[in-house]
């Protein structure tokens, strides 16, 4: 980003501040967003970083203004290397690869060349994806370079040169010890996990799917699909709500009723909510003491007697 950069319209430069600042690792906020001008800042407290872009008095293009490019917070990365200089720095392929999906990358073979480049053993099996990937000229490529009589070698990116890997594995890889060496502590507490706290609802089976991952096979929704009434054949009701007569050859299903509550003046209720609620399973014993405290007329007035206990309660009554 630089002073006087001109964009086409305000969609392309906030696309290209969007990269600027994931590039170089920090954080912003707009100040002012509409369609004739953008004004953006550092998230950092105390960041001078600002840009200012408007169009211009043709209105054929959005100018970069003002711009101050000094910064005084460092990004994410800069943090772990200043406060944990030791930490190894590893990226999520599947995070990386939904990043690219949001700049148009969606395609398979693009997908499957990445995975590969991952999933790689050798130099020789990442170098081979890497040059299906990007970075390094394909054939056709290397025909229309040798066309032109110049070196193919030219046109690859520093990035897969030989310098570059020296470089990277350049610093000793030294082995993690592993529980068995750690020190012994003594004199303190064991340190014991966290507490689980439940969460209130249903708990989560399933996964939360991206944007763009497809539905699960199997389940088939109606989510998407236009209502078309059976009636009058038009779209956008059923024929439970449609005004036209129903045809005679018709079957609609009527809609479920509401359960009605019950009310606590006694309105609105049914007989049978007044009855006091008896167990349906009763064992031996408490059909036995139903017997010495109640007479027969009062159990056969409170309880469903079912036939076992009609023999109970003949054999105790003998």
């Amino acid at each position: 980003m630089v002073d006087g950069l001109k964009f086409r319209d305000v969609k392309l430069f906030k696309l290209a501040l969007k990269q600027y600042c994931i590039q170089n690792g920090f954080d912003y906020k707009y100040v002012k967003n509409d369609k004739l001008r953008v004004t953006a800042k550092c998230r950092g407290a105390n960041c001078p970083w600002r840009i200012h872009a408007s169009f211009t008095t043709e209105k054929e293009a959005l100018q970069v203004k003002t711009q101050n490019a000094k910064h005084t917070c460092g990004g994410l990365l800069d943090a772990f290397d200043l406060l944990l200089p030791n930490t190894e720095h590893r990226f999520c392929l599947k995070h990386l690869h939904t990043n690219c999906k949001g700049y148009g990358w969606k395609s398979l073979p693009f997908k499957a060349e990445l995975w590969a480049c991952a999933k790689s053993c050798t130099e020789v099996q990442f170098k081979k994806h890497m040059e299906e990937l990007s970075g390094i000229p394909c054939p056709h490529a290397v025909c229309a370079i040798h066309y032109t009589r110049q070196v193919p070698e030219d046109f690859v990116d520093d990035y897969f040169r030989i310098d570059a890997y020296r470089r990277a594995y350049e610093p000793i890889m030294h082995a993690m010890p592993g529980p068995e060496d750690w020190p012994k502590v003594t004199g303190h507490d064991p340190i014991l996990p966290p507490r689980v706290k439940a969460r209130t609802g249903r708990p989560r089976k399933v996964r939360r799917r991206g944007m763009d991952e497809p539905p699960p096979p199997g389940r088939v929704t109606r989510a998407g699909i236009p209502i078309k009434c059976g009636t009058c054949g038009v779209v956008g009701h059923n024929a439970r709500k449609c005004k036209l007569p129903q045809r005679a050859d018709q079957r609609i299903y009527p809609k479920k009723p509401s359960k009605k509550k019950v009310s606590t003046d006694g309105e609105g209720t049914s007989p049978a909510a007044s009855e006091p609620t008896i167990p349906r399973h009763r064992t031996r014993a408490m059909v036995v003491k139903l017997v010495e405290v109640n007479t027969i007329g009062e159990v056969g007035r409170h309880l469903k007697i079912f036939d076992w206990e009609l023999d109970l309660l003949n054999d105790v009554l003998s």
